[in-house]
């Protein structure tokens, strides 16, 4: 008896191992999978203007990189005492004035950098139910708790979807020819639009993505949602609010995702570091101080020979600060 929808075999036409230079843009689930990407050690950054749920904000931040734009004090908004922008995250964000340009900039900045050197890059796209700045008319990535009265909520049309998306891919072109594009749907659900909407934005974000792949070389689709949707079809594979993928979920979508554009050997890298990491997240048990200073430095030897040490600079400095605390006492 069969108890499940299997999604199929999922194959890429790109082959990421740890030469490749990847960039994650988009809604949460591109930090999540990008999470796993920089535990695993690949050369990887995510989102670095922020996480932007809707095509038009993630063509924004492109088109700010590609025209040479930077952030002005006149296009910042106050909300209280902070200072913000209505195209970035608040994680950019700020009491003082000079400190949100400087963070919003130097993050265009790091974005321009990722374009450029980028092997792949990944956009996970959440919803085209958007919110427009009824001032500029324009769409915004985050109100930042402003009056709900200064913004206005709608879904693109499939015209204004399908172009965002192929201005994504030239956009993108046209600062790293070579670079494959791998887009992907958030599989989580914007419920809070009502489900008949999240399902009709879905549906569109799906249309217009394959419309530009099917008219640009190199350019490919993982299905995420479909995974999520179909081969993942019960609540036990959500949070608790029903809308974000569980954990159990994320390592499942993240197993297809090595399976798609993974080979075996690249696999067997990703196992072996897993098995370092988890040794530099355990917490002994033990009181033994010269135990612990054994394991430790086992461990520190072991990251230091690695062939990708450079990789593991931050490890090997904590393991080194617990060595010298433990050496102190």
């Amino acid at each position: 008896m069969k108890w499940r929808t299997e999604i199929g075999k999922i194959q890429l036409p790109i082959q990421l191992d740890y030469s490749s230079s990847c960039l994650l843009m988009g809604s949460c689930f591109a930090d999540h999978i990008g999470a796993k990407l920089k535990r695993a050690k690949f050369i990887c950054n995510t989102n670095p203007t922020g996480i932007s749920y809707n095509p038009i904000s993630i063509l924004k931040h492109l088109t700010f990189v590609s025209s040479l734009h930077s952030i002005s004090a006149e296009e910042l908004k106050q909300h209280d005492s902070t200072y913000v922008h209505l195209d970035f995250h608040s994680q950019f964000s700020d009491q003082n004035k000079s400190v949100c340009l400087d963070n919003i900039n130097t993050s265009l900045k790091n974005l321009a950098d990722d374009l450029k050197t980028a092997t792949t890059i990944f956009i996970s796209i959440g919803s085209c139910i958007v919110f427009k700045e009824k001032e500029t008319d324009s769409v915004v990535t985050n109100c930042h708790k402003l009056a709900s009265s200064l913004f206005e909520k709608f879904m693109l049309s499939q015209h204004e979807t399908d172009d965002s998306i192929i201005k994504i891919v030239s956009t993108i072109r046209n600062l790293n020819p070579a670079v494959s594009i791998v887009f992907t749907i958030s599989p989580i659900r914007h419920s809070r639009n009502g489900l008949i909407e999240d399902n009709r934005s879905k549906a569109q974000l799906i249309s217009a993505v394959h419309k530009a792949i099917d008219v640009n070389s190199n350019c490919h689709y993982f299905p995420s949602y479909e995974i999520m949707k179909d081969d993942l079809r019960d609540y036990r594979f959500y949070k608790e609010d029903l809308v974000h993928p569980s954990e159990q979920a994320i390592a499942y979508i993240w197993e297809c995702f090595m399976t798609a554009c993974m080979n075996s050997e690249t696999q067997l890298q990703i196992n072996e570091i897993e098995k370092l990491m988890k040794q530099v997240d355990h917490r002994f048990l033990t009181n033994n101080k010269q135990l612990q200073l054994r394991e430790l430095k086992k461990l520190r030897s072991s990251l230091s020979q690695h062939k990708y040490k450079n990789r593991f600079t931050l490890e090997i400095e904590a393991l080194t600060n617990r060595i010298h605390t433990l050496t102190a006492l």
